[in-house]
Formats: C-alpha cells, structure tokens, sequence
C-alpha cells in the first residue's frame, strides 16, 4: 500500500525526479500496489502502474525490474524485501527502522530516509548491480530459511524456560 504514510512515497518520487533531474538518469519507474493510487505522476519520467492478479503475476513483474526500491520512513522489514531479493533484484531501501537489515547484511548500500543524495547514491549503485551475486543469493538462503527462523525460535524458547 504506497499510499501509506510510511511507505515513503512522497520521498521516492522526490528522490526519482531528483536522480533524473541531477544525474540526467532515464528511468521507467513501475509501481507494484494492490490499491488504486491516484497521485502517482512524476515529472517526465514513465511511470507504469502493475496490479498483479496473483502469485505468478507478481513474480513476473519482480523478474522484470532491474532495482527495487524500499523508501519506508519507518517500517519493520517489510516481506517485498525478502520476496524480491529472493528473485535476485537488488534492493534500494532506507535505513529506517528494519527496512534495511537485509540489504545490509547482503553487502547492499541504504540510504538514510529524507536523504536525496543517499538515495541518488544508492540507486544509481543499484542500477549498476542489477542482480544479486551467487554468493549474496546463498546468504540470503542462509538469513531467511526455515530452518534458521526455526533455531532461532528454539534459542527465544530456551532462554525463557
């Protein structure tokens, strides 16, 4: 829901007009959203609006960006994180609360929320990524798979018995 105030969206689309207008970067920027947005214009970049209908739908369109982008002011860590890192897409995300975690452990760079040239900074060494190495890939299936989240319950379990 990019409406959400903490979402962060009227920073990213300060930051994309910021990076196009300084940086003379050509984005097409999509926007993945299961709410009608109705202000989602940015000045003279394209911008394309996806409703996926399902699961595969939502998968294709992950395929299909070369970054994404997580500018939460303040957010846990949100599942489109780990749903489009899992897809090997580099993740742009703000620093902000838990937003960040994942990127960073993976070696990828946050920005602080509010910052245009962190942003800037941070997209632009996105683009040039594009994908997540072999190496992050095996990280991340270390971070977030079953059986880590299982031990690490079993260790919350065992300090409070």
């Amino acid at each position: 829901d990019i409406s959400s105030p903490y979402k962060g969206f009227e920073f990213f689309m300060k930051g994309i007009s910021h990076l196009k207008k300084n940086y003379g970067i050509q984005l097409k920027v999509v926007l993945v959203t299961n709410k009608k947005v109705i202000n989602y214009l940015i000045p003279d970049v394209d911008v394309e609006l996806a409703y996926p209908k399902d699961d595969e739908g939502y998968l294709k369109i992950l395929d299909s960006l070369s970054v994404a982008c997580v500018p939460s002011s303040s957010d846990n860590s949100p599942n489109v994180i780990a749903e489009t890192l899992a897809r090997g897409v580099v993740v742009v995300a703000s620093n902000s609360g838990g937003v960040g975690e994942i990127p960073s452990a993976l070696g990828l760079q946050t920005f602080e929320y509010g910052d245009l040239e962190g942003f800037c900074e941070s997209m632009i060494l996105g683009l040039t990524r594009n994908r997540l190495t072999l190496e992050q890939q095996s990280s991340l299936k270390k971070m977030v798979s079953e059986e880590t989240h299982a031990r690490k319950l079993l260790k919350i379990y065992k300090s409070i018995i």
